[in-house]
């Protein structure tokens, strides 16, 4: 099955030579004339005529991961390889992601499931484990055999096989949650080798009596299994004993003793790259592990500048270290000084240097213009060239033809369809961007994203902060204090006072009849700012029981609050409710009309909440997902299934910001559709209050979006329907409460990133439904995370990094008052950055 576009290419007689030449090993062969898309087209032509695997180097990460976007169109087991983050400092722990991303794509070229590899120039500069080293374990498992355990000897019992696996670099756990971890309970040994799912193997004594796969979520097995192999879950094995890797290490002039302590407690991981040469006394590079590959260069000019621009940045690194009187990781000094031979590769250049030239040119397309998508293939057509639309996926391309007036043919594959000149095709699939290939008449627009608009990312609301301890910069003169034995008072001021001889610093607080307490700075644990409303407060008075009395009867509200939410939520259980109706097909064409593919565990919840929605029960269902993990998307479904059965929705948002977003977000969603949306908050004029309010009475807003405004007295509903609650713990359990408690029939949808564990216990208990989104949007980048002190140097170097890849950097700081000598600091640390602030108390 070949497809089209490669088919064209391999009918070129230039390409028939350049075949010729790399399989006689005619090197160096020099590529020209190659666009960005141009080149992998090239390079996935070559693979399907030669036999041996491809590696592709690159100059940076972002051209690495395009290429390998469109090397995956063109043909499977395309890999892509990563630098590994070398840390020029101690850490405490670190986030998985990418060195779990590392040691999937070794363990899949040790499985020989990989055609094309495409890495940077930085990551062959590091050094690495030798390849013999990382796989002296492999562990192989097949049913009805006796478990022989490599690397062990005396009996092979499940307690050697912990200790293997240990070695591996899997952690040992109660119930596996995650990839690179394994439990052992009796005779069974569950194993997670990725995200998803793991294998479980069950013996008999020494004997493997079955091996399934199971989903990790579920812990539900799967696929039953003859055999298995396991490979590492780290690049990180260790070559030799602790002890003798310590005894190497106390052979330094200027090792830690606190690091040797560390190490020798068997948390070596955090220090291998300071003392890598003693931990790999031989050490290898990623070309090392794959000799039988032909190597690409992508612009081999770039290289040679990157890799001046990476051993300059490392000198510069290992200087500032020296300076500072800091031990310099081994794994920082050991980046090869390495210069390609450049004779014996593939080079592949844009600029048309070379007599092997493409001629090959970018096409970009105007996003949703169909008028300029129509004359281009029109003028394409008379030119009689072969046209190919990608469109990314079935929706997409339905939208095209349509927009088109089914004027092109859709072809599910362009596998073996013999495109003719001046034909027209659209099939599923994209690439970074368009091309013409003039060499094969070949026009291939690539418009997967053509009805693409940008959707703001809704912010992260800030956690729930109960009473915040006191720091003498937050305090001014004049604020209200709690003192946990005597209640309310003002701060007036800080005093030094000399008792016995002892001179202290202590808070003065004023109270009551101007009576006045004074804190010791010690004591500060006893106080705390006051958080509520701040109304006709009234001060308390020392030497009475009246701040006893105030929190006795609190206590007392508190239980009958807790008793009328038992009570609510048992109504709520017995009540009939509203029944909502089946999809309709406006709610089919409204779903289709998302411009993203959903998640798995999307659709799961979108269906788990459409079928409380259709029940006559009410629905009370705790939608949790991290940010950015698709929550709106299903409350925004909800929402237009319940005005399609012509009830009113409530949204109610924490704060205004995120009021104001998700309502534009509701009406770029719906502006298709005659659904009146309103905003209500306090930045709406009295007069837009009294108007939006008198409409939500007669039943003319759909969907109200608003914050603590929506619970006033004044706002009554026509027929509310659905209530959505964002980030529930922001709000008091009083105004929660209220609107359920108005209409304790209504169906109620919470969303939350961050459940607070009263909400978790309702859910764990059954008083109310869960649904959770594990899964991440495709293309979200992994966080690399890192705990340890603060430095400058660090701070410098992360920003540097983040900047050179032309990213953004956010500072998160906890002080307002000094926020803006912060800001001051990061700039001097790192001039060529543009540096602004922001903080909560800004208009």
């Amino acid at each position: 099955m070949k497809n089209e576009i490669i088919q064209s290419l391999q009918e070129l007689d230039k390409f028939k030579e350049l075949i010729e030449q790399i399989k006689l090993k005619k090197t160096p062969i020099n590529i020209s004339g190659l666009v960005f898309v141009g080149k992998s087209h090239v390079i996935a032509g070559i693979k399907e005529e030669i036999k041996r695997p491809i590696c592709v180097i690159t100059y940076n990460e972002l051209q690495a991961k395009n290429i390998v976007k469109d090397l995956r169109y063109f043909t499977d087991k395309v890999e892509y390889f990563g630098k590994r983050e070398i840390a020029s400092y101690d850490y405490v722990s670190e986030s998985k992601d990418l060195p779990f991303a590392r040691i999937d794509v070794l363990n899949k070229l040790k499985n020989k499931e990989v055609n094309i590899i495409v890495t940077t120039i930085e990551a062959i500069m590091q050094s690495m484990i030798p390849e013999k080293v990382l796989y002296k374990n492999i562990l192989t498992f097949t049913v009805g055999s006796i478990f022989e355990n490599i690397g062990f000897t005396g009996k092979k019992n499940l307690n050697n096989l912990k200790k293997s696996l240990i070695q591996m670099g899997y952690k040992r756990v109660d119930l596996i949650e995650n990839k690179g971890e394994f439990s052992i309970r009796g005779d069974i040994l569950d194993i997670g080798f990725s995200d998803n799912e793991g294998v479980r193997i069950e013996f008999w004594g020494d004997d493997i009596d079955s091996i399934r796969k199971f989903k990790i979520s579920s812990q539900r097995s799967t696929d039953m299994l003859k055999t298995v192999e396991i490979y590492p879950a780290t690049e990180m094995i260790l070559e030799d004993s602790i002890s003798n890797v310590c005894k190497r290490i106390e052979q330094l002039n200027n090792y830690s003793f606190e690091d040797l302590e560390i190490i020798q407690n068997g948390d070596y991981t955090t220090r291998i790259d300071k003392y890598f040469n003693e931990f790999y006394t031989k050490q290898e590079c990623f070309l090392d592990y794959i000799p039988d590959f032909y190597i690409f260069l992508d612009e081999p000019e770039k290289i040679k500048y990157r890799i001046d621009a990476i051993q300059k940045e490392n000198e510069n690194l290992i200087k500032a270290l020296i300076e500072k009187e800091k031990t310099v990781p081994e794994a920082l000094k050991n980046l090869n000084d390495y210069n390609f031979n450049f004779k014996k590769c593939v080079n592949l250049y844009e600029q048309d240097t070379f007599n092997n030239d493409f001629n090959t040119k970018e096409i970009n397309l105007n996003k949703g213009d169909v008028k300029d998508l129509e004359a281009r293939i029109n003028e394409y057509v008379k030119s009689k060239k072969k046209v190919i639309i990608l469109a990314g996926d079935k929706e997409n391309t339905a939208k095209i033809v349509k927009a088109l007036d089914n004027k092109i043919n859709y072809v599910g594959s362009l596998d073996n369809i013999n495109l003719k000149f001046g034909e027209v095709v659209i099939s599923t699939g994209a690439l970074t961007t368009g091309y013409e290939d003039k060499d094969t008449n070949l026009i291939v627009l690539s418009s997967d994203e053509f009805f693409y608009k940008n959707v703001k990312r809704k912010k992260v609301s800030d956690t729930f902060k109960s009473g915040e301890k006191i720091v003498f910069a937050d305090l001014k003169v004049g604020d209200y204090i709690v003192h946990r034995n005597h209640g309310i008072g003002i701060f007036t001021g800080v005093n030094t006072i000399k008792v016995d001889g002892i001179t202290k610093d202590y808070i003065k607080l004023t109270y009551k009849d101007g009576d006045m307490l004074y804190v010791p700075t010690e004591e500060l644990d006893n106080v705390r700012k006051y958080i509520g409303a701040e109304g006709n407060l009234k001060l308390n008075k020392l030497g009475t029981k009246d701040w006893e009395k105030t929190k006795a009867k609190v206590k007392g509200n508190l239980r009958a609050v807790a008793k009328e939410l038992i009570e609510l939520y048992a109504r709520r259980e017995n009540a009939k409710g509203f029944a909502f109706s089946k999809d309709t097909v406006f709610q089919k064409q409204f779903e289709d009309s998302f411009e993203y593919t959903e998640t798995n565990d999307q659709l799961r919840c979108i269906e788990e909440v459409k079928k409380d929605m259709e029940s006559p029960r009410p629905m009370d269902r705790l939608l949790c997902g991290d940010v950015g993990y698709g929550k709106t998307e299903v409350a925004i479904r909800a929402a237009f299934k319940a005005v399609m059965d012509s009830k009113q929705v409530a949204y109610l948002a924490p704060t205004t910001i995120l009021a104001s977003q998700q309502y534009q977000e509701f009406k770029e969603r719906m502006q298709e559709y005659p659904i009146k949306i309103e905003l209500l908050n306090r930045f709406k004029t009295k007069k837009q209050q009294t108007e939006i309010v008198e409409k939500i009475k007669q039943g003319k807003v759909d969907i109200i979006i608003g914050t603590h405004r929506i619970l006033s007295k004044d706002v009554e509903f026509n027929d509310l329907g659905l209530l959505i609650i964002d980030e529930e713990h922001r709000f008091g359990v009083k105004d929660k409460e209220k609107i359920k408690q108005y209409k304790s029939t209504v169906d109620v949808l919470t969303m939350t990133a961050t459940p607070i564990p009263r909400t978790l216990q309702m859910s764990v208990v059954g008083i109310r439904d869960m649904s959770v989104i594990y899964e991440p949007p495709q293309n979200r980048k992994p966080i690399q995370t890192y705990v340890l002190e603060y430095d400058k140097e660090v701070i410098k170097e992360a920003i540097t990094k983040e900047l050179e890849r032309n990213g953004q950097v956010f500072y998160m700081y906890n002080i307002v008052e000094s926020i803006g000598t912060k800001a001051f600091e990061i700039q001097k640390l790192v001039p060529e950055a543009r540096v602004t602030f922001a903080h909560g108390k800004m208009t």
